[in-house]
């Protein structure tokens, strides 16, 4: 700036007008290195918190899409971040991270959100290769966010958590991402990631009135239940409830538990009779093995063919609401092994059908491996599916049109003849390559749910439902047929929509009975015990107590 000579009064102007600029440039750079809200501590279990990365130090990526900023963690992790006045909101976009160690071994884990102590938000169960689940928390007069990872049942292994785009909203409307503002304070040293950030006060504590503590369990037990537990949870619960009270009445010192068994009578009064093969719509000929998928004995998977390829739930599943009845739910850790004796069909004509649904891709619908006499059945990367039929000379692969990954039911079939293979989607032809090469037979048995028992990499995430093989190629008119039968009951509500019918008054009614019979375990002294949670064999998650 030049200063005008012989005039004191506009040169004191000019100065002072200058020296406005230069105060308002430093507030400028103050605000653009100074965010609203500061990195107070963090600790996880495994590794380091990684800015605009991922866990392996990869791009962050969720689902199908990629971001350029975030947080890359692992479970189980707390970030604690100290807000100032001018914070508004919190915005993020969660999920497990889909890089190469998570396509091998999915991972799965729980984001939380927490506000000056108050959780405001919680997430389902997010696995690997699931899309990204939006967060948008208010922080306006807030101290205090945390940011929370909390690992599952299926353990630590793959359970790479982003914090993608993960950003704090000025109340100007300035947008802050918190990978930026972490960057430019610096993170802790290593050393000090595992401890408690000295600055965290200590939670106050009270005794919690006997109203307070029980809606505190009965939340949690609706929680373990995704908040809307179905009819078809419900009979689970049944179930299991039965089971513990026959453990108990097995011992030499069995309690009197007639009251709690006649209330758990009254109470299943209350929902209708499950579907049954019987019930369900007549199958083509040429039907040699039919899972149903409507209960699980134990982990055994029951054939309804009447032709005994009983198969064996390997790992962790879940009973769903499903297409007729239930289906059965695999976290991508899981699947069903059947007969060995099914693995005969690939050297003949055959058609292999299912209801599924799924949400990911490269995952496993169904096969038995990837050589010679294997067939697989695969949702590809481009969301379509991926048949083969390996051959002496091929692996006779053909790709799909329709996108079937989209979370929800879709019928697949693929039929073999002696001249193609085919693929079809909801009763449709979808696509068709000639068969080369001469069939035969490998000794390794159909999986549902993935390829192989000793690579896990591209199980199935997502449901299964009416899983049926026929030894012949059936036509398409009668895959049609499948198809629309299926579609008319989830139009019109049999009874699987019925079975997806929330209860929660029910379900915890069944829960307090459940409890009842619990606390007259002659074994266990409750006499101390505040409260507990009752845990069951399938789900391991629920094994966590409050006690």
């Amino acid at each position: 700036m030049t200063i005008p000579k012989g005039d004191p009064m506009t040169a004191r102007t000019c100065c002072l007008f200058a020296l406005s600029l230069c105060l308002a440039a430093a507030r400028v750079a103050l605000a653009e290195a100074e965010p609203p809200f500061r990195l107070a501590g963090y600790s996880q279990d495994h590794g380091t918190l990684m800015l605009d990365k991922s866990f392996v130090k990869a791009p962050l990526k969720i689902g199908a899409k990629s971001y350029a900023h975030g947080l890359g963690t692992h479970s189980n992790s707390r970030i604690e971040i100290a807000l100032g006045a001018d914070c508004g909101e919190f915005l993020a976009q969660v999920g497990i991270d889909h890089n190469p160690a998570t396509q091998k071994q999915p991972g799965s884990a729980v984001f939380v959100v927490k506000v000056d102590g108050a959780e405001q938000f919680r997430s389902k169960v997010l696995s690997a290769g699931m899309a990204p689940v939006d967060v948008k928390v208010s922080v306006a007069d807030a101290r205090k966010l945390e940011l929370l990872v909390d690992r599952t049942a299926d353990g630590y292994i793959g359970d790479h958590a982003d914090w993608a785009d993960a950003r704090i909203v000025a109340l100007d409307g300035k947008e802050v991402f918190l990978s930026a503002a972490f960057q430019r304070q610096g993170l802790p040293e290593k050393a000090a990631v595992r401890a408690e950030p000295a600055a965290m006060a200590e939670p106050e504590t009270r005794t919690l009135a006997e109203r307070e503590a029980r809606e505190i369990l009965e939340d949690d037990w609706l929680f373990q239940a995704d908040d809307a537990p179905t009819l078809l949870r419900i009979q689970q619960e049944m179930k299991w409830t039965r089971e513990l009270a026959a453990r108990l009445t097995s011992l030499s010192n069995a309690p009197d538990l007639s009251q709690e068994l006649r209330e758990l009578n009254e109470l299943a009064q209350r929902i209708g009779p499950r579907a049954s093969p019987s019930d369900k719509p007549a199958l083509p000929s040429g039907l040699v093995a039919w899972w149903t998928l409507d209960e699980l004995d134990g982990k055994q998977v029951l054939d309804a063919s009447g032709q005994g390829c009983t198969g064996k739930l390997i790992g962790i599943g879940q009973t769903v609401s499903g297409v007729h009845g239930a289906g059965l739910a695999l976290n991508g850790g899981g699947c069903v092994a059947t007969d060995p004796k099914l693995s005969a069909i690939a050297k003949g004509n055959y058609t292999i059908c299912a209801w599924f649904k799924a949400n990911g891709t490269l995952m496993d619908i169904f096969g038995n491996g990837i050589t010679n006499g294997h067939l697989l059945l695969v949702v590809n990367k481009d969301n379509r599916l991926r048949g083969h039929h390996w051959t002496d000379s091929s692996a006779n692969a053909v790709d799909g049109n329709a996108a079937v990954a989209d979370d929800t039911w879709h019928h697949v079939a693929q039929v073999v003849d002696g001249e193609s293979i085919s693929l079809y989607v909801d009763g449709k032809l979808d696509a068709k390559r000639k068969l080369e090469g001469v069939k035969s037979a490998a000794n390794s048995p159909l999986l549902l749910g993935a390829r192989s028992l000793a690579s896990g990499g591209s199980r199935l995430r997502g449901c299964l439902d009416e899983v049926c093989v026929f030894n012949r190629p059936l036509a398409a008119d009668e895959i049609k047929a499948l198809h629309d039968k299926g579609r008319a009951l989830l139009m019109e509500g049999r009874p699987s929509v019925v079975a997806q019918k929330a209860d929660p008054g029910l379900y915890l009614a069944v829960r307090r009975v459940k409890r009842q019979i619990m606390f007259k375990d002659p074994s266990v002294d409750f006499s101390q015990v505040i409260f507990v949670d009752v845990p069951f064999s399938e789900t391991p998650h629920e094994s966590m107590h409050r006690v």
